[in-house]
């Protein structure tokens, strides 16, 4: 059991620094699991369980199926966007405090902070205006109820 574990962590090592598999390990990410090793394929998502078989030669079993390649070049495209939009929100950002820097007396620290107290005090509030119309309510009730009590004392 040991010597299993041990070959499947030397066969992630090997697979991972060896010059003859330098391509296939920017391809592939391999993982020790217990006696057998996961293997992800990064461009088509496909991911097959290694285990040693007899003889100490590998056999894989794919657990995952890949993603067809026009999901895996819709994927690319997705993340390709993904970055310019981080860079684009960079950038305005940037843009943004160097408008703020033109105001006289503007702080981002500031205007940040203001607004997360504005939000604050509005949900403050609402929890005060729900919290009256709960006593409202009971006060009613209890109005109700000592109104009928003391009705039928009178009588």
């Amino acid at each position: 059991m040991t010597k299993r574990i041990l070959s499947a962590a030397a066969l992630a090592t090997v697979m991972v620094a060896s010059p003859a598999f330098a391509e296939t390990a920017e391809r592939f990410q391999i993982v020790p699991v217990g006696e057998t090793v996961l293997r992800l394929d990064r461009v088509t998502g496909a991911i097959e369980l290694c285990a040693e078989a007899d003889g100490g030669a590998w056999r894989c079993n794919e657990v995952v199926a890949p993603v067809p390649l026009s999901r895996g070049e819709a994927a690319t495209a997705l993340a390709d966007e993904n970055a310019s939009l981080k860079a684009r929100v960079t950038e305005l950002e940037r843009r943004l405090n160097e408008i703020g820097a033109l105001v006289e007396g503007y702080d981002a620290d500031k205007a940040a902070d203001e607004a997360a107290s504005v939000r604050l005090r509005s949900e403050a509030r609402r929890g005060i205006d729900e919290a009256i119309d709960v006593t409202e309510y009971a006060v009613r009730r209890f109005r109700n109820l000592y109104d009928a009590l003391t009705s039928d004392e009178v009588q």
